[in-house]
Formats: structure tokens, C-alpha cells, sequence
């Protein structure tokens, strides 16, 4: 822990509102610093990293598969929050509900890009796609629309160790191939992989294995100790205030267990 000095109400780092009094002395954890994973985020990250981190987009929805299933994924869009599928009412109403309750006690927020469900039942009776598609099912919950879209849509993936001989189908269709052509990609300012549209999905399966799944999507805020060892590096943690510290006998102190710096010094 660190003590962090305040005498004019300061803002207490990783911590909301104004604290108990304008003079008090606050604990926290100089490695509990958020980091949102947004576009903006994960620049943050290739500059101050070099880890090829992307996010996947535009993969599509398999013939068969259901927004009424127990495990689905559910991504935020702006407009209209129509689509062409014939699911009811009384469906789309329950797996309003079911998105709804995934927030909790909280209400959604523009920054929730993503909703998994994992629910004991299915929200609502059999409902299959005929056909592939890009673009599911559109749930309106309470003025937020959410879309149905693939599993792995806004995945996070470290791209980093692709080399030249790794020259994957996916690859040479998105016309990236080539050493290093995804950390090429990222230092252009990219922080998307598109998977093209006029590539058959079994590639998608087929590849998937080449890039490195960090279970995190687009969106997701984490702390600053939570991200993968190769990201924690000194110009990340600056970035983000997340400082190492040392213990040091002769630092004054605010008083709590476990404390060993103040800030200011």
C-alpha cells in the first residue's frame, strides 16, 4: 500500500469521490490502477508495450446458431435497433430481461461494449439463423440496443509472435501478410483485425490457434497488475500512475499496516 498525502481534497487515485474530509490521508494500491480497454487503450498499450494487441471484428454468425441459447455474446450499436429476423415478442422481451440482469445492480453504460450470458436455461423458445450472418438478432434493453454477434467478436488477441512463417490463409485475405505485417499494423495507429468477409469461416477456426486469446474484450477495464507480465512495463505503469514501490524505513508514513510510501514524499 501507499499512503497518499492530501490537505486540499485532492483526487485519490483509483478511487471515486471527494474522501471524508479535504485534509484526510487515503491507502491504495499503486498496482490497482485501472486501464479501459478501448480503442484508446490499446494504442496506450502498443506504445508503451510493443505487444501486437488487437481486437477482432467481423466475424460472422454459423447457420444454426441461436440468440436462445444458453451461452451467447451481445455487443452494444448505435441507431436503430431493428432487424429482419423473425423471433417474437415474447423473446425478445425475455432475452431483454436476461441481458438486463447481466448488469446487475448497476445501469448499462455507453463504455459496456459487450454482454455475455451464461444462463442455467435458454431465455426463449428454439430460434435458429438459416443462413450465416454478420449482423443477429437486435435487442432493445430499456433505450440501449444490444446485437447478437459472434463468440469471439471483440476479442482481445496478442498477435505479437506471428512471423513470416506463420503466413496464415487469414492472413494473406485481409493482404497483411509478410513478417511482422501485424505489428506493422499497430504502429499505423490499427488496433482492429477485420476478418475479411469474402473468407470462408472455417479458416477462422482452422487459424484461430495462431493468435494468443487474453479472455479479455473491447471495453473491459482492468488493473494495471492484472494485464499480461509483457505488457506491465515501466513506460505502462507511468502512463497509468501504477508506480512500484520499496520499502523505505526512514518514509514517513500515514500509519496503516502493509504501507511502504507516501505520495507526495
Amino acid at each position: 500500500l501507499k499512503c497518499f498525502k492530501r490537505s486540499y481534497g485532492e483526487e485519490i487515485p483509483g478511487c471515486k469521490g471527494n474522501g471524508g474530509g479535504a485534509g484526510w490521508d487515503y491507502c491504495y494500491d499503486p498496482m490497482e490502477v485501472p486501464l479501459k480497454l478501448d480503442e484508446q487503450g490499446l494504442r496506450d498499450l502498443h506504445a508503451t508495450s510493443r505487444q501486437t494487441v488487437l481486437y477482432v471484428d467481423g466475424l460472422r454468425l454459423p447457420a444454426g446458431a441461436s440468440p436462445c441459447a444458453r451461452e451467447t455474446r451481445w455487443r452494444r450499436r448505435a441507431g436503430a435497433c431493428t432487424d429482419t429476423f423473425s423471433l417474437d415478442s415474447a423473446a425478445r422481451a425475455s432475452l431483454a430481461d436476461a441481458i438486463r440482469s447481466s448488469f446487475g445492480s448497476y445501469a448499462p453504460s455507453e463504455s459496456d461494449l459487450v454482454r455475455d450470458l451464461d444462463l442455467d436455461e435458454r431465455p426463449c423458445s428454439d430460434f435458429e439463423y438459416a443462413y450465416e450472418t454478420l449482423s443477429g438478432v437486435h435487442i432493445d434493453v430499456g433505450g440501449d440496443c444490444f446485437e447478437h454477434t459472434h463468440g469471439d467478436s471483440l476479442e482481445l488477441v496478442d498477435a505479437s509472435d506471428l512471423i513470416e512463417s506463420m503466413n496464415t490463409r487469414i492472413q494473406r485475405a485481409a493482404n497483411i501478410d509478410g513478417i511482422n505485417a501485424f505489428r506493422d499494423l499497430v504502429f499505423n495507429g490499427g488496433t482492429v483485425f477485420y476478418f475479411p468477409p469474402d473468407l470462408d469461416m472455417r479458416y477462422w477456426y482452422d487459424e484461430d490457434r495462431y493468435f494468443n486469446f487474453l479472455r479479455l474484450r473491447l471495453g473491459d477495464t482492468v488493473d494495471f497488475a492484472a494485464l499480461p507480465k509483457p505488457m506491465q512495463t515501466a513506460e505502462m505503469a507511468a502512463e497509468l500512475g501504477a508506480v512500484a514501490v520499496s520499502y523505505a524505513p526512514s518514509l514517513e508514513r500515514c500509519g496503516s499496516p502493509g504501507e511502504v510510501a507516501n505520495e507526495p514524499p
